[in-house]
């Protein structure tokens, strides 16, 4: 034992000189194993074991905030599985020392149900004598839950985030089909509602109208990018070339684009975008404003600002004061809705301007997103239209990844199964090990159901804390992956609060019904024989 705890120090005291993630989280964890071996001759084991137990579940929890263990973590996923398992390993033990803290809780039941007492008793008295062979127990249980918790709540926070970006990438439109260069969409009411399947699925649309202008202020030289569509090199002289899009008062009344930056004369977002629709003086830019150049370059312009756009064919020019920008939305832009967003009101300031039209789509929520978007495609293909839905694009690969989670969750739930009939096996020969105990309770006045019972009980009460310590720290794994890997602030953690009740509540029937024959056998044992037994 003085071995583990000096190697362990000395490989802490390593990993902390040379910054290796590996070492600055096993050392210390190994470190305090070799101090518990060392102390739990000198004091009470509960005391020791609970410290230490607690000290690994929370160290092994907080290891990402040192700057040398969250690169690790990133670059391998083997880090974060070792700090899963002695995340596990710390809170079974703390449980496996403390069962006797459970029967203080039960104590409350007891007095609800006093026939219950000496059964809720005994069931917890017997583990909580043997803690090494109850942690390993619980062991089986908190590690198959503690994977399955972290693939839900991946798969979860994986969905919460398609939707979110959903929502940002279409202004919380379904799909759209923008004109292209063979014909404009002017009769796409008309081809939508001839249409069985997509009159039938289409609950509405919105069209959006934008034409290609310049900025007169702004050098096209001065704003060029290495990020974003290739848009070549500006020519000789030329002003930054942008897009006006008239929005439609559908559009202003719905978007759910957020604004990053807003004229403090609205007080929310919404009252920002209707102000579109009654002041045609009145524009909103895209996220390309910030300033930051990631996608396209552009000036830093936001609210207060003016901008003054120019016809490039009749040199007719607008100018327009800013009230609002919209908030960059991650990830790979769409590029349907560009440049300086208006109000339609506005249309007649450049008469002869070339446009292009955008029809935004509400598609049913039970509808068919890959049916509907070979529908679309199949009708206005021949007119260069491009069309898709949102559901289709982003739902094909969170869907490969939720059926990939489903099939990892399979496997590990029949490993579990194959371990919960293992514990029948084990509790079998547990009840012929216990033979004198139950023949003693019998003695001391217990009937054959009650003593059935505290073998149900046991087993139910085992299987209940290994669930719940699998999915709690399963939690916390989850989150300690969640802030590694996401980096996005807006990403919100989910915890799949119905899934996890679903699984932890199979689990548990199914480690009673594994359980029912050896308690019944239990409860038929004569009291005379089982006092003989000798074995």
């Amino acid at each position: 034992w003085v071995l583990l705890f000096v190697v362990g120090a000395g490989l802490a005291a390593a990993g902390f000189a040379l910054e290796d993630g590996y070492l600055m989280l096993l050392g210390p964890v190994s470190a305090s194993f070799g101090l518990g071996l060392l102390l739990q001759g000198l004091l009470p084991a509960r005391l020791v074991w609970s410290v230490v137990g607690a000290g690994v579940l929370a160290y092994s929890y907080l290891a990402n905030r040192f700057e040398a263990v969250a690169p690790t973590n990133e670059e391998s996923p083997a880090m974060f599985f070792v700090e899963g398992v002695l995340m596990v390993l710390g809170a079974i033990l703390l449980a496996a020392f403390n069962l006797g803290l459970v029967y203080g809780v039960l104590r409350f039941f007891m007095r609800l149900a006093p026939a219950l007492a000496p059964v809720l008793k005994m069931a917890v008295a017997h583990p909580a004598s043997r803690p090494a062979r109850t942690g390993f127990t619980l062991a089986m249980y908190a590690l198959i839950l503690y994977m399955v918790t972290i693939s839900s709540i991946f798969s979860s926070t994986q969905t919460a985030a398609t939707m979110q970006t959903r929502d940002e990438q279409l202004s919380g439109y379904d799909g759209a089909a923008q004109s292209g260069p063979v014909e404009p969409l002017a009769d796409f009411g008309e081809r939508v509602e001839e249409n069985e399947i997509l009159r039938r699925e289409i609950s509405g649309y919105d069209r959006l109208v934008a034409g290609g202008v310049e900025l007169p202020e702004y050098s096209a030289a001065q704003y060029t990018t290495q990020s974003g569509p290739p848009v070549g090199a500006a020519a000789p002289g030329a002003n930054v070339a942008e897009y006006v899009t008239y929005a439609p008062d559908g559009f202003l009344s719905s978007t759910t684009d957020v604004l990053e930056d807003r004229s403090p004369e609205y007080a929310t977002d919404r009252e920002a975008w209707e102000a579109l629709a009654g002041d045609p003086e009145l524009a909103i830019l895209t996220f390309p404003y910030n300033g930051e150049g990631d996608f396209v370059a552009r000036p830093e312009l936001g609210a207060g600002d003016t901008i003054r756009l120019r016809d490039p064919f009749s040199g007719e020019e607008a100018e327009k004061r800013v009230i609002g920008r919209v908030k960059d939305p991650g990830g790979f832009a769409l590029g349907l809705i560009n440049g300086v967003i208006v109000g339609e009101r506005a249309r007649g300031e450049f008469p002869n301007l070339q446009t292009q039209q955008t029809f935004l789509l509400r598609v049913d929520e039970q509808a068919d997103a890959t049916a509907v978007s070979r529908e679309l495609k199949k009708e206005f293909a021949a007119s260069g239209a491009q069309t898709f839905l949102l559901d289709d694009l982003l739902g094909r690969g969170q869907q490969f990844m939720d059926t990939f989670v489903k099939i990892v969750q399979a496997f590990l739930a029949f490993g579990l199964v194959v371990g919960v009939a293992g514990l029948a096996v084990i509790s079998a020969r547990a009840v012929h090990e216990r033979r004198r105990e139950i023949g003693a309770l019998r003695a001391l006045g217990f009937k054959k159901g009650m003593v059935g019972w505290q073998f149900l009980v046991e087993s139910s009460f085992i299987a209940l804390l290994g669930i719940l310590l699998g999915v709690a720290v399963g939690t916390l794994g989850g989150y300690n992956l969640f802030s590694v890997v996401i980096d996005d602030p807006d990403a919100r953690f989910v915890f799949p609060w119905s899934q996890m009740l679903v699984i932890g509540a199979g689990v548990w029937v199914a480690s009673l019904l594994f359980t029912i024959v050896p308690a019944v056998r239990a409860s038929r044992i004569p009291p005379v024989e089982a006092l003989r037994y000798e074995g």
